[in-house]
């Protein structure tokens, strides 16, 4: 298994003066959520005070933030990291760990002992020769798998 979770994006110019969490908790700033998504509820426990705009898709909500038509934005990993990455003059991610984690993992069949031995065998040989996490950061931390893809023939 690894994590993952809600990320907190933000419009870099509007939220320059912005020293912690707590300071963007006011309504002198407003929050992209996607609408009825688990961030809606998450921003309205930790972030009462924002204004709260939902929008119907992720897409919608990140070119908002981009735009700079909101502040900052919610939304599950590696949403936020890629709007960063993509727009680094305009879009950051302030806080390194996401506000809500997730955990992720692999489903078996009950009782398939054999099996998940052999999943935790491998997870443990992967972290330790570092392919895992070293992956992980090609594909949710950078752009460079995307650059390789338009590398790649159409057929």
């Amino acid at each position: 298994h690894t994590s993952g979770g809600l990320t907190l994006a933000t419009h870099l110019a509007s939220t320059r003066s912005v020293g912690n969490l707590a300071d963007l908790d006011s309504g002198d700033y407003s929050l992209a959520v996607v609408a009825d998504s688990v961030a809606v509820d998450l921003a309205k426990r930790l972030l009462p005070r924002m204004r709260l705009r939902t929008f119907p898709t992720a897409d919608e909500a990140g070119q908002a933030l981009i735009d700079g038509a909101v502040d900052a934005y919610l939304e599950e990993e590696p949403g936020p990291t890629y709007l960063a990455l993509e727009h680094p003059s305009r879009v950051d991610v302030p806080i390194a760990r996401a506000l809500l984690q997730t955990q992720t993992g692999f489903a078996i069949a009950k009782g398939d002992g054999d099996f998940l031995a052999y999943l935790n065998a491998w997870i443990v040989a992967r972290r330790a020769d570092t392919w895992l996490p070293t992956t992980h950061d090609y594909w949710f931390r950078s752009l460079r798998w995307r650059d390789r893809m338009s590398q790649v023939p159409e057929f």
